[in-house]
């Protein structure tokens, strides 16, 4: 037994049989055009009445409750049925059975090649679905990879980044006497004379240019902004950091 979708199971099984009254075969599987072509047909429930009977085609399936017994439908049909019964004395009522029977069999297997064609076109929507749904989660773990690598990739140009500024920073530290840094905000903190002459006042803001061109090791070049602008050479002890209270 398989399924063939979420409504129906292959064969067809019938468990109304046990405690029917009456057989209806509507179906395209009659009893009486089972031939060898067919490979699964309908499976009846034995009847209550016909327990104790022997069956060919007999299998015993069990429930929760009880155990249930199984035979082709045909064999019930059989049951009650002779072949005298199928025996047609008039010519044209034979002809006419016989074209009957054989029209009943082409629509039979005609029914059957359009389930298994609706079968194997269910299998193969389903092996779409599939294969779409791989593909699809196959790019979405590539971009996750992708964007995983450049935010990676960032994260590392960050780092590297600030590496270099406090590198750089370091750098200017130690390359500028006193330990003054490039750029930094500086007071005048006595005042700066050359040959007898003040040229910058106590308490002149000034910014640090970096070290001196001569003397670099000893001296700072800064540039101290009062009635105009002065860019001096300046020894560490003539200068210290700006600060909030300053201003």
């Amino acid at each position: 037994m398989s399924v063939v979708n979420k409504r129906f199971l292959e064969p067809y099984v019938a468990t109304c049989t046990e405690t029917a009254k009456l057989l209806h075969y509507n179906g395209a599987m009659k009893p009486w055009l089972m031939d060898k072509t067919i490979t699964q047909e309908p499976v009846c429930e034995v009847p209550a009445s016909l327990q104790a009977k022997l069956w060919h085609s007999f299998k015993a399936a069990t429930t929760s409750s009880r155990e249930h017994g199984f035979v082709a439908c045909s064999e019930i049909w059989s049951r009650f049925i002779s072949e005298s019964w199928l025996v047609v004395p008039d010519k044209h009522l034979q002809d006419d059975f016989s074209q009957r029977k054989a029209d009943e069999v082409k629509w039979a297997h005609a029914l059957q090649e359009t389930q298994e064609r609706r079968k194997r076109e269910e299998e193969e929507e389903a092996r779409r679905k599939a294969e779409h749904a791989g593909k699809k989660a196959k790019e979405e773990e590539e971009d996750r990879q992708r964007r995983a690598m450049l935010r990676k990739r960032d994260e590392e140009e960050e780092e590297a980044r600030k590496k270099r500024e406090h590198e750089e920073k370091r750098g200017n530290s130690a390359m500028i006497a006193g330990g003054f840094t490039k750029g930094q905000l500086v007071i005048a903190a006595s005042p700066v004379v050359v040959r007898g002459q003040v040229l910058v006042a106590k308490g002149t803001r000034g910014s640090v240019v970096g070290p001196a061109l001569t003397n670099p090791a000893e001296r700072v070049h800064v540039v101290f902004k009062n009635a105009k602008k002065v860019s001096i050479n300046v020894v560490p002890q003539e200068i210290r950091p700006a600060q909030a209270e300053d201003d």
